[in-house]
């Protein structure tokens, strides 16, 4: 937020193409880890592979039966 003007709207603009780009990174923050609890870059997924991922524990619990 803060390299795209510092406001929520500013970075709600920036964030569609910067994802295109590969160059949104996500650092969520806590009081335990001020520098930064869980990093990591944000890259867009297509629906059928998001659905695979959503669905694989459904066809892993199946086969172990």
């Amino acid at each position: 937020m803060t390299s795209n003007g510092g406001t929520v709207d500013s970075a709600r603009t920036a964030l569609p193409s910067a994802l295109a780009d590969g160059a949104t990174y996500f650092n969520l923050h806590s009081s335990a880890f001020p520098a930064g609890e869980v990093r990591a870059f944000l890259v867009p997924e297509s629906s059928a592979a998001l659905l695979a991922l959503a669905a694989a524990p459904l066809l892993l619990r199946r086969r172990i039966r």
